[in-house]
């Protein structure tokens, strides 16, 4: 058999003020590494997201291609309800070339950053190849445009 026990602090006067005050000290602490956070993003936000065309990467669904030309469809009708265009985009290879200079840099999937040694340029894996994905839709021809 257990026997639990509750008990009510209640703090002195002294104490009160200091709980008050430490409470106060961490939720201004708390605000200004929020504020710091949104700062950071601000300052950090990639304007890739702000293009007009709605670029898509497609990996190759050759075995089936019902599910393909759906996904397409779909995403066309939705696009040009916004008032985007849909251009379909090989990703092969986006990651590795270089966004700056276009050189081939291999490394392992594990590598989570990009730095080319001849542009000396360092990006995120990931952004790197959004950028690449959206230079290769905004140089695609006119007759791959998926939606008018």
């Amino acid at each position: 058999m257990r026997t639990s026990y509750q008990y009510r602090l209640k703090p002195t006067k002294e104490q009160a003020e200091k709980i008050d005050k430490t409470l106060d000290m961490l939720r201004h602490q708390y605000n200004y590494q929020l504020a710091q956070r949104f700062h950071w993003y601000e300052q950090n936000r990639s304007p890739i997201d702000r293009c007009s065309i709605l670029v898509c990467y497609l990996p190759e669904l050759k075995d089936k291609p019902n599910r393909f030309s759906q996904f397409i469809t779909i995403l066309s009708n939705k696009a040009e309800n916004a008032g985007l265009k849909v251009i379909a985009v090989n990703p092969n290879g986006t990651s590795q070339e270089c966004s700056n200079c276009s050189h081939k840099v291999k490394k392992p999937l594990s590598e989570r950053t990009h730095n080319c040694p001849n542009c000396k340029v360092s990006l995120c894996r990931d952004l790197n190849a959004a950028i690449n994905i959206k230079a290769r839709g905004t140089h695609a021809p006119k007759a791959q445009s998926m939606s008018s």
